[in-house]
């Protein structure tokens, strides 16, 4: 998450990059029903979802697949829209791969005034 602190009057979005890493000896394939590769959430402290990153966006269906060498990885460069959060208020990011729950990265945001 880039900055890791920030300020609303400042920033209308964050940039974000969610690695996926394979620190196996094997080669790791992904399927995808879809184009669409990941998914960010934001958020609130009570747990409301206050942005979905892939809401505003369309995705063909169109079969794909994802090979991850052994001790490589695959970056996803994305923006976070910040519109809807409030100052001093904490927010949960949360980043996932589509369809594989087991490669999640989590992180926490309070943005300033």
């Amino acid at each position: 998450m880039d900055p890791s602190e920030f300020s609303l009057s400042e920033r209308r979005e964050l940039d974000t990059t969610y690695a996926v890493r394979n620190n196996t000896k094997k080669i790791m394939r992904l399927d995808f029903n879809t184009t669409q590769r990941i998914d960010i959430l934001t958020s609130d402290a009570s747990g409301k979802v206050i942005e979905k990153w892939s809401e505003d966006r369309a995705f063909q269906l169109q079969e794909g697949i994802v090979i991850i060498n052994p001790k490589e990885r695959i970056e996803y460069s994305e923006k976070v829209a910040t519109r809807e959060m409030k100052p001093s208020e904490t927010y949960t990011i949360k980043a996932d791969v589509v369809g594989y729950p087991d490669y999640t990265a989590t992180t926490t945001v309070a943005p300033s005034p």
